[in-house]
């Protein structure tokens, strides 16, 4: 789906409801929790002298916090705006060999998503519990360190890499009154980087997502 598209997927939704609305809220939140970074495997390659011949893909995690800030038009529907700083202290293991000795070299990212999202809820009796989920854009961000082995660095896949890609979120959300919720939620930011993370025509990107737990004042 293109960003167009659930840009208007999103207006058609949300902007029927504005306009219906007699008396909206804006609510603002902060949270806390555990980003995960998904990073491709590695293909064999040689980069600057060195031979890479495996990469241990799969999962890094760091703590992260967001702050975000919304409007209800409905008791059902909303519109939100965060961003979250998933951590920058993402690694990816690789073995590399030069010289005819295999070394272990260590890279990091630090990940950041700007988002914009639609927002469904859906109260569960009147416990104070809802359920809800969330569909928008994601404007990802990582910041890609340099691979290292002591002095020894390779140039490939450092510096910086953007991608907007789709945002899928879930949660639950407790009211304890009027004003204040707790949220606990897990947010899909699709790919981080660009597709050839490595720049070693392996053409996979890094993947995003994260688990939260987070405060919510409505006004």
């Amino acid at each position: 789906m293109s960003a167009r598209a659930i840009v208007l997927f999103v207006a058609a939704i949300f902007l029927p409801s504005a306009a219906l609305a007699q008396q909206g809220q804006f609510y603002a939140g902060i949270g806390f929790g555990q980003g995960r970074v998904a990073v491709p495997n590695l293909d064999p390659v040689t980069l600057n002298g060195i031979t890479f011949v495996s990469s241990s893909s799969g999962k890094s995690t760091d703590t992260g916090f967001k702050v975000y800030g919304g409007y209800q038009f409905t008791p059902t529907w909303g519109l939100e705006l965060g961003f979250s700083n998933l951590g920058n202290n993402y690694t990816a293991n690789v073995n590399a060999t030069a010289g005819g000795a295999t070394t272990a070299l260590t890279g990091f990212a630090s990940v950041q998503s700007l988002h914009l999202a639609g927002t469904g809820t859906l109260p569960l009796g009147k416990s104070g519990f809802s359920a809800f989920g969330k569909l928008g854009l994601s404007s990802n961000k990582i910041d890609i360190g340099n691979i290292c082995s002591g002095t020894t660095c390779v140039a490939g896949g450092t510096a910086s890499s953007s991608r907007t890609d789709v945002l899928l979120g879930a949660g639950m959300q407790y009211a304890v009154n009027k004003n204040v919720s707790f949220r606990l939620e897990y947010e899909d930011y699709g790919k981080a980087s660009r597709d050839d993370f490595w720049l070693a025509g392996s053409g996979s990107a890094v993947k995003a997502n994260f688990w939260n737990l987070s405060l919510r004042y409505d006004f």
